[in-house]
């Protein structure tokens, strides 16, 4: 109803505006913000409801194996926490309200019921059939979350029959550094203990001064992968 925020949002609107609205993405600008700032806007909340975009689902891999674990399911959630350039904080939405559920009290018992809408979608990722067949996996950082998965797989097959024979189980994995992003460090040198997984290939791109990655490690183990997929109609697996 003002006309200088009339004039204000319609030069926004325009093309030439580029520079002042890619100011406003880097600050997160949302609906709340521009009402706060052009206070002279009038629109109702039946209007403003369906011009709003319904907030998407937020998608987690599954880092348990069904068949060991049938009753639960356990994901890895990297929680996002940032700084816009003016110093606004921003926490990821999904990811902080599982934080705020866990640190209220879900992990020591005191708080029993949680409930969230979720569903599961069906996997692209399913362990082979044959338990004898290799499998190659590649997991560059937290792709690694679906092979947890396999795994444990591993462990249920061996659990139910002492004298099965599983392939070989190769996990190539790489992050930036061992100390801070390798969240399944422990348990994968568990995996390799028992046979869970038969080797393990790391690659931490910035521990050193040349940058490591997880296709260099593969071309470095080439004849390896080769006699796998080849020789033994193994199967790769790639998530990231």
């Amino acid at each position: 109803t003002e006309e200088e925020d009339k004039k204000e949002l319609e030069r926004l609107s325009k093309n030439d505006a580029g520079a002042d609205i890619d100011a406003m993405k880097q600050e997160f600008t949302n609906i709340i913000n521009i009402m706060e700032e052009y206070k002279s806007i009038e629109v109702s909340w039946d209007v403003l409801l369906q011009l709003l975009p319904k907030m998407m689902p937020r998608y987690y891999t599954i880092a348990s194996s069904a068949r060991l674990s049938p009753t639960k399911v356990r994901i890895a959630i990297s929680l996002s926490d940032y700084n816009s350039p003016k110093g606004k904080r921003f926490f990821g939405i999904t990811s902080e309200y599982l934080h705020r559920i866990f640190s209220t009290g879900f992990d020591t018992g005191s708080k029993p019921d949680a409930a969230s809408r979720i569903f599961i979608k069906d996997s692209l990722f399913k362990y082979p059939e044959d338990p004898k067949t290799p499998v190659i996996m590649c997991g560059p950082g937290t792709g690694v979350v679906p092979f947890i998965a396999f795994a444990e797989d591993r462990e249920y097959l061996k659990a139910n029959d002492a004298d099965i024979e599983l392939g070989d189980a190769t996990l190539f994995f790489g992050c930036k550094e061992d100390n801070e992003d390798y969240i399944y460090k422990e348990e994968i040198s568990e995996f390799l203990g028992d046979n869970r997984l038969s080797k393990v290939h790391e690659a931490f791109s910035r521990q050193q001064d040349k940058k490591v990655y997880v296709q260099d490690l593969i071309r470095e183990n080439a004849e390896q992968v080769r006699e796998a997929l080849m020789d033994k109609n193994g199967q790769f697996f790639i998530c990231g």
